[in-house]
């Protein structure tokens, strides 16, 4: 079943007999399987540090197989923040917020780090001009910029301290 959401791939729901639930996340073709290596080290990081991410279990680079690198991965469970009315939606955003701003992430920076993951993958203004101008190509509204921003200075700001 195709799933809504996703601004830089297609995802599909779907269920084996006798397994649970999977998503396939199919990222559009000039992308590359080091993007979904990436985030599989990264929510593998954050899900052992205690935070709720999906699990990615399987990533494939043969961009033949569904004309695009996928990742195999666990459903989100709950419901989709851009479904909610603007003040729940708000509101959700603002405890999310905050329960960061509590986070140690040193235990994070020194998992990525381990991984051999360099600093400037997550700290550098080359990053923030990277999400930018995808969120302009997408034209990804600014509650979504704010977000996803705020996710990024809270790691940098955890980091400098």
């Amino acid at each position: 079943m195709r799933l809504t959401g996703g601004f830089d791939a297609r995802l599909y729901r779907y269920k084996l007999v006798s397994q649970e639930p999977r998503v396939i996340r199919i990222l559009r073709p000039e992308c590359e399987v080091e993007e979904l290596m990436y985030h599989q080290l990264v929510h593998r990081t954050l899900n052992q540090q205690g935070l709720k991410t999906q699990v990615i279990h399987h990533v494939c680079g043969d961009q033949s197989v569904l004309r695009g690198v996928f990742a195999v991965m666990d459903p989100l469970v709950g419901q989709i923040v851009f479904g909610l009315t603007p003040s729940l939606h708000a509101k959700v955003l603002s405890e999310s917020v905050e329960s960061m701003h509590g986070l140690d992430v040193r235990p994070i920076v020194e998992s990525l780090r381990r991984a051999c993951v360099q600093d400037e993958s997550y700290v550098s203004p080359h990053i923030h001009q990277k999400a930018l101008d995808f969120l302009k190509r997408k034209r990804i509204a600014p509650l979504t910029l704010f977000f996803g921003f705020a996710i990024i200075c809270l790691l940098i700001v955890r980091i400098m301290q």
